[in-house]
């Protein structure tokens, strides 16, 4: 067995993550988006956008359903 000069479980700045130096990222927690609540004047505006959308996207689709039928057979 060989008498090492260091330890094998050295803590110090040579090894990362322990505290003792200032190479450490503090990493912050998000923030969560807030849900919308159902009884508020917001989620009525909300839910209006919401429906806008829906009806716009269907109509879209509808027309490109439709672009290539003439209506005649």
């Amino acid at each position: 067995v060989v008498d090492e000069e260091a330890p094998t479980n050295v803590t110090g700045t040579a090894v990362a993550g322990t505290g003792d130096d200032s190479s450490v990222v503090v990493v912050k927690k998000k923030k969560k988006k807030g849900i919308y609540d159902g009884r508020t004047k917001e989620y009525r505006n909300h839910r209006n956008r919401l429906e806008a959308s829906r009806e716009k996207r269907e109509t879209l689709k509808l027309k490109r359903e439709n672009k290539g039928f003439t209506g005649k057979t």
